[in-house]
Order: C-alpha cells, then sequence, then structure tokens
C-alpha cells in the first residue's frame, strides 16, 4: 500500500518537531554566539567576529584542526583497513564467520566509556602492556598514556563495529561465483579481493567510512581520557572554553568549523562515490583480471 504524500507527512511531523525542538534550535542559539563579542565569566557582548578570525587566523586553532583531522583520518583509515577483513569473513566462512558478528554485536552495546577504562587499564604505567614490556628488556617504557597513540587505538576498538555494520551488506552481495571466476582466469588471491571484492563492496567501505568519522569527530569520553591535554582534539577544547574558560565565542565558533568539517568530509567522499557510479556506467569494465 502506498501512502500518500500527506500521510508520509504526518507520520514523519512527529520526528522532525522533537528534532527542530531538541536539537536544531538550542544548536543554532549556541552557534549564534560566535558572532558575538566575548565579555567575560560566560557574558556575551555585542556582535563581533573576533573569534572567526583567530579560528582562522591563530597558529594554535590551526594547528588544533590540522592535527585533529589527520588524527580522524587515521582512525578512519585504520577501521578500514581492520574493518573489511572482518567483514569477509563474516561473509565467508561458515565455520567463524556467525562467531565473528555475535561478537560484533555484543561489543557494540558496550558503552564507550566501558571500553575507555579497559584501555585505561592497559596501557597505564602498571598495567599489562607495560609489565610485558619490562618482562622482555625494554627498560624504558614509553609513556603510553597521554599520547596520540592512545586516543587512535582506543577510539578504533570504539568505532570498528560501526565500519563492520554497515559495510557487511555489501560485502554479502559479492557473489562467491566471481572470486572462483576471477581465480579460474588466473588471478590470485589479492588480486581477486582487490580488482573484484573491494570495488563490488565500496559503496558500503564508503558508508562506513562515513559512519565512523561522523561519530568520531564528536567523540568526547575517550579522547579525554587517554588524551589528556596533551593529545590536540576538537571536541575537548569546545569544552574547555565553555565550562572551564567561560569563553562561549570561542566554543561556539569552533563548534561551528567542526560541523562544516564534518560536512565538507562527506560531500568530498559523496561526489567521489558519485563520479565513480558515472564513470562506471560510462565505460563499464568487464574484465576481471
Amino acid at each position: 500500500m502506498k501512502l500518500s504524500t500527506g500521510a508520509r507527512g504526518a507520520l514523519l511531523a512527529p520526528a522532525i518537531l522533537l528534532n527542530v525542538l531538541a536539537l536544531i534550535i538550542p544548536a543554532g542559539f549556541f552557534l549564534t554566539s560566535a558572532f558575538r563579542e566575548n565579555a567575560g565569566f560566560g557574558q556575551l557582548g555585542g556582535f563581533s567576529m573576533d573569534a572567526l578570525v583567530t579560528t582562522v587566523t591563530d597558529p594554535f586553532m590551526l594547528g588544533l584542526f590540522g592535527n585533529y583531522l589527520v588524527t580522524l583520518l587515521i582512525i578512519t583509515l585504520g577501521c578500514t583497513v581492520i574493518g573489511f577483513p572482518v567483514c569477509y569473513v563474516i561473509a565467508r566462512s561458515r565455520r567463524w564467520g556467525g562467531f565473528v558478528l555475535n561478537t560484533i554485536m555484543a561489543v557494540s552495546f558496550v558503552s564507550a566509556i566501558v571500553m575507555t577504562i579497559g584501555w585505561l587499564t592497559l596501557l597505564g604505567a602498571n598495567g599489562p602492556i607495560a609489565s610485558l614490556l619490562s618482562m622482555v628488556g625494554v627498560q624504558e617504557v614509553p609513556p603510553l598514556l597521554n599520547s596520540p597513540f592512545a586516543v587512535v587505538i582506543a577510539l578504533i576498538h570504539v568505532e570498528l563495529h560501526f565500519m563492520v555494520l554497515a559495510c557487511l551488506p555489501s560485502v554479502m552481495q559479492v557473489s562467491r561465483n566471481l572470486e572462483d571466476a576471477a581465480m579460474g582466469l588466473g588471478a590470485s588471491w589479492w588480486q581477486t579481493m582487490m580488482r573484484v571484492v573491494l570495488p563490488m563492496s565500496l559503496p558500503g567501505v564508503l558508508a562506513g567510512g562515513l559512519l565512523v568519522m561522523a561519530t568520531t569527530a564528536g567523540a568526547f569520553t575517550t579522547p579525554a581520557v587517554l588524551g589528556g591535554q596533551r593529545v590536540p582534539w576538537v571536541p575537548v577544547f569546545i569544552e574547555r572554553q565553555a565550562n572551564v574558560a567561560f569563553n562561549y565565542p570561542m566554543a561556539a565558533t569552533a563548534s561551528l568549523f567542526l560541523v562544516l568539517l564534518v560536512v565538507g568530509l562527506t560531500m568530498v567522499a559523496n561526489r567521489f562515490a558519485s563520479r565513480r557510479k558515472r564513470r562506471a556506467k560510462r565505460s563499464p569494465d568487464t574484465s576481471v583480471v
């Protein structure tokens, strides 16, 4: 049964109203603070572009967003490199596929705070990793906490299930007969993966990457606990500006640029996917190897 336009609008109205009241209006009101003067102690003055100018000209702010972007891309790439083989194992292995999928599903219900506490224990000065390094003869164990390594490895763990669950349907839709045909024509396993399975699974890979990137961009607990003040992370900087420095214009400006950054990356990924789809339609490649 097809719904009329009015019926669809009526069904969507509660969700739209909830998002407008709980998200769009408060966020819009907060972002207007980016165009106000900081009067001190959380007070806002008149119209001012100082916070915006500082964000695009100050070396500290440029370094903050630059390092944040690099870390964000590393985490997304790490989830992709680890998540795609996991999807392939789930889709192809009758023995291990169900077990791995059930494990991923179970992990997805674990809070990010619990995972962060686990990594806090593992990477601590007296944790298992430091003890193991000492046992194998490493005299000076490098500090693992309050480092980019701790933030990257923990966020990959926290976000990995998003990549797997988003990419898995695309991998499962790739027929095993295509892999057998490619290998029958002389392709190695690696060539089959790179020229058959991965290209046909690319929509799912892009969807998983965008989901990981969007959720990681707003992550706060894990970077704040494992990175401290030594790892540049924009959401942590926003929280400090709002709750410690009471500089609402700077916090709002950083939030605005964070949203623009995520939207820009999403648009680039979507444009890449659209161009690849159009190119495939214009000149379909029927060769497998």
